[in-house]
């Protein structure tokens, strides 16, 4: 005689879990940040003078560079600062990109697809470049995320195949 299940039973058998995601896949992009070429407003020149260290110990979107750390050039002449400037980087792309799907089968031959993609999902934040102009009022101040970034997004779809 069969015994009838009990409500409250503590085991429990794998092959009768219903598993959520058949397929899980997921992505992780990283860009190395860049050097950051300071650069002074024409017609005095291109590249201002270093006199200091241009990084700063905890950069923030106020404060990315050591504003006192450069100067103005004098007209028609050159800046000593380099190319770039080899301390003081931007900040780097870290995202990562998951999807779950589920297939449902029905009548043998007709399937539905219920998929969630998530991009960015630690939704953390990419900045851009700091204003690079020593001239002007917002020079080592980030205003902006970077090209190609956002906040996190979230899309859901069916698909119905036959």
């Amino acid at each position: 005689m069969p015994q009838e299940p009990v409500p409250c039973q503590t085991e429990v058998d794998p092959k009768d879990w219903t598993v959520l995601a058949r397929s899980l896949s997921g992505s992780r992009r990283l860009r190395w940040s860049a050097f950051l070429p300071p650069c002074q407003s024409r017609p005095r020149g291109g590249r201002p003078n270093v006199t200091g260290d241009p990084s700063v110990s905890n950069p923030n979107i106020d404060r990315w560079l050591n504003r006192d750390a450069f100067a103005a050039i004098q007209p028609f002449t050159f800046g000593n600062s380099p190319r770039n400037l080899p301390r003081t980087r931007t900040d780097g792309l870290q995202t990562i990109d998951l999807s779950v799907l589920k297939n449902f089968r029905f009548a043998e031959r007709y399937t539905i697809q219920f998929r969630t993609e998530f991009f960015n999902l630690t939704n953390t934040p990419t900045f851009g470049n700091p204003a690079g102009n020593i001239t002007s009022g917002a020079f080592g101040t980030i205003r902006s995320l970077a090209t190609n970034t956002g906040p996190r997004n979230i899309q859901l779809a069916l698909k119905f195949f036959f």
